[in-house]
């Protein structure tokens, strides 16, 4: 009975380790919110269950947030923020304005335009266009690894703020009412499978 149970027992460790060792840690999509609450705001926009972008003046609204512990270090973030009118059938302008990063121990540093350093769209003129009243639409940013200042990697751990305007003064802009942000979603990938 001793024997049967050690000769299991070796089974299962060599099954276990074989397992472990031909089964590699796979990367993972993963994403996570942010709530209008979390977004800072300038200019002419206000803040209550969304941030509000109106049809007068320049409303500016602050993404920020640290990259996940558990992001596959040099990858591509996708930000996606997604924005409603009350109007139908408009288009709304919006700038990227400028893009923060900052890591413990680094000189953080902001650049704006013309050059965002590798946040695309950047540093043109974009229009988001609603197709019906209250349709909500995504509008991507893509966070890419830096190419210059005091760091050149995106990993873990590192601060990232994006400032995004609304130019209701360019004739892309038709939407003559205000334009709504709802929610944020950040999109990444993670180094393994939990």
């Amino acid at each position: 009975m001793r024997l049967l149970r050690s000769i299991s027992f070796a089974a299962g460790i060599c099954v276990g380790m074989g397992a472990t060792a031909l089964t590699p840690a796979m990367a993972q999509d993963r994403s996570f919110g942010l709530s209008p609450a979390s977004l800072a705001v300038g200019g002419t926009a206000t803040q209550t269950s969304t941030v509000n972008l109106p049809k007068s003046g320049t409303g500016i609204f602050y993404i920020n947030f640290v990259v996940p512990s558990d992001h596959a270090p040099n990858t591509n973030i996708t930000v996606s923020v997604y924005m409603q009118a009350p109007v139908t059938s408009c288009t709304a302008a919006t700038k990227l304005s400028s893009v923060t990063r900052r890591r413990v121990g680094s000189t953080s540093y902001n650049t704006s335009a013309p050059n965002v350093d590798r946040v695309a769209p950047f540093p043109k003129v974009e229009t988001t266009a609603f197709p019906a009243a209250g349709t909500i639409v995504a509008k991507n940013y893509i966070v890419r690894r830096p190419q210059s200042g005091p760091f050149t990697k995106l990993l873990a751990g590192d601060g990232i703020g994006l400032r995004v305007d609304r130019v209701s003064t360019d004739p892309a802009d038709t939407c003559d009412a205000s334009v709504f942000v709802s929610h944020v979603d950040v999109k990444y990938t993670s180094v393994a499978a939990p």
